[in-house]
């Protein structure tokens, strides 16, 4: 079993960098449960859903906390 980075990047937080995070993760802790990486297969289509869930709530924390200042 492959090691990931324990401490997360607060930087990259956009759809892209959020959905190969995610693969990433997959690819590391459920190699026999998820080995379908295709793009048109249902399992992506969750990861790309939760990836863009995850860019839009950082999006709006991002400015809920820049309108603090």
């Amino acid at each position: 079993m492959g090691q990931i980075n324990k401490q997360p990047d607060y930087l990259n937080r956009d759809f892209s960098s959020i959905r190969a995070e995610l693969e990433q993760l997959l690819r590391i802790y459920y190699p026999e449960q998820f080995k379908d990486f295709n793009v048109v297969s249902p399992g992506m289509a969750m990861v790309d859903l939760l990836a863009y869930t995850s860019d839009i709530l950082s999006y709006y924390t991002d400015k809920r906390f820049n309108q603090l200042f």
